[in-house]
């Protein structure tokens, strides 16, 4: 008895084993399990593209479900923001864009309790997001802020749609986290040379008892032309993303004063290298155009409260035990802890940035968007009325729980507003820069009650100016 059962549980045993042929055959279906996950993987970013629209054939991106409005673009003309010294031809027109396109893994409904679920979903903003800019608004260059999930969703229709990039993560071992990206096209501008800014780890601007870790971060890219004309061989770029928190105007002055510092440095090398270098310096500032930065930049004077907003905060939380490794300071380098007059004082010699956008109240004055907008301190205060503020930039470009002006295009301007900059502001390389025109605001009736909606995927709106060099 004892010897049948052992027969049977070695029966058993060997019909239980797979068969050369079936071992083969299950090899091959993992196989082809796999290829169709690698398959979809790779495809994802056009699927979502497609996600509830409507196809427009295979070489283009699928337009949104919803219509995206249409934006006129405003002549600037009369209202020149750099104009040309001397009598000269125009070299050659180019649009630029800078546009915070919100970071998916920042899209929390206590940050937009007014949104319909759909609105914050990933696959049907960011498509939305993406026509914009590739199909409807299609800049020459664009700088991008907030850009998470570049490789399965961004890249894929860049590289469809003609575009050459320079990403960007604010912190290089996160994964999932967002940064910054400057898109061109691919037929107009090759890469030259390229800089990455990590604010904290500046000997200016990292982090000490009174600065906190802000993993900010900036790009500085010279594109060259294909076609080089007039003795420009091609633009400089810079991409920023300024730290967010409203009262803590000290660190985006120091961070303004290490930006300008770049852009300078930067500006310097290519042109001595040859060629001029008309300059553009964008991004997403997370600063009002009444706040001593702005005016700073841009060489307006500042009131004394203005000055003493530029402060630095203490902060009630100690800083990090581990903090980013920093270079040690030069002899020349400022005290870790620089004043606000200090900062202010070398600012004034780096050059002047004049804003392609600060005009708009002259050439959109009906925009339904200018009555007098609240700065972003007094949301938190109870005298509203007394912090009612107007400005001659756009009414906003953030439009969601809080509506402001807080996105730019810069123009890079010579020197340190001094003599050697004369009336209108030189450009780079003695380039000049006229602005032709800038994309209209989108007015308030359509993005009410807040972004993002059914026409808008970020809580900003983009913005796009046309600009001619001569």
């Amino acid at each position: 008895m004892a010897e049948l059962r052992k027969r049977q549980r070695a029966t058993s045993k060997n019909a239980q084993e797979p068969s050369p042929d079936e071992l083969e055959r299950r090899a091959q279906v993992r196989a082809a399990r796999q290829q169709k996950k690698d398959t979809l993987a790779a495809t994802r970013g056009q699927d979502l593209v497609e996600n509830g629209a409507s196809k427009v054939g295979a070489a283009g991106i699928a337009a949104p479900a919803k219509t995206i409005p249409a934006r006129m673009m405003l002549p600037v003309k009369g209202h020149i923001i750099s104009p040309p010294s001397r009598t000269a031809p125009p070299l050659r027109t180019l649009t630029i864009m800078t546009y915070n396109i919100l970071a998916q893994c920042l899209c929390r409904r206590e940050l937009f309790p007014y949104c319909k679920k759909e609105h914050l979903k990933y696959k049907a903003r960011v498509p939305r997001v993406l026509y914009e800019i590739t199909q409807d608004l299609k800049p020459d260059v664009a700088c991008l802020q907030e850009v998470d999930n570049f490789d399965e969703m961004v890249k894929p229709v860049l590289e469809r749609e003609g575009y050459d990039w320079e990403y960007l993560r604010k912190v290089k071992e996160k994964e999932n986290g967002h940064g910054l990206c400057i898109i061109w096209k691919k037929s107009i501008f090759y890469k030259h040379a390229s800089q990455s800014l990590f604010y904290d780890t500046s000997p200016l601007t990292h982090p000490t008892t009174l600065t906190p870790l802000t993993n900010n971060i900036a790009q500085l890219l010279a594109l060259k032309l294909h076609r080089p004309a007039g003795g420009v061989g091609g633009i400089l770029l810079s991409n920023t993303h300024l730290f967010w928190k409203p009262f803590f105007r000290y660190e985006r002055s120091r961070q303004g004063w290490v930006l300008m510092d770049a852009v300078e440095r930067f500006r310097r090398e290519l042109v001595g290298a040859g060629g001029k270098w008309p300059g553009f310096v964008c991004g997403d500032f997370n600063t009002l155009p009444n706040d001593g930065l702005y005016r700073a930049l841009t060489k307006q004077p500042l009131t004394v409260q203005q000055i003493a907003d530029l402060e630095p905060l203490t902060t009630s939380s100690p800083p990090p035990a581990n903090p980013a490794p920093v270079s040690p300071p030069s002899p020349t380098s400022p005290p870790s802890d620089p004043t606000p007059s200090q900062i202010l004082t070398n600012l004034s010699h780096l050059p002047t940035l004049h804003s392609a956008y600060s005009t708009y109240r002259a050439i959109h004055p009906t925009h339904p968007g200018y009555s007098p907008v609240l700065s972003p301190d007094a949301a938190n205060t109870a005298d509203h009325a007394s912090a009612q503020v107007e400005w001659d930039e756009p009414p906003y470009t953030n439009y969601a729980a809080w509506k402001g002006t807080l996105d730019y295009i810069f123009l890079v301007g010579e020197g340190g507003g001094g003599a050697e900059e004369g009336a209108g502001g030189e450009g780079i390389g003695e380039t000049r820069v006229e602005v032709e025109s800038v994309l209209e605001i989108p007015p308030p009736a359509l993005l009410e009650p807040g972004l993002p909606n059914d026409h808008f995927g970020s809580d900003h709106v983009a913005l796009m100016a046309k600009v001619t060099l001569y």
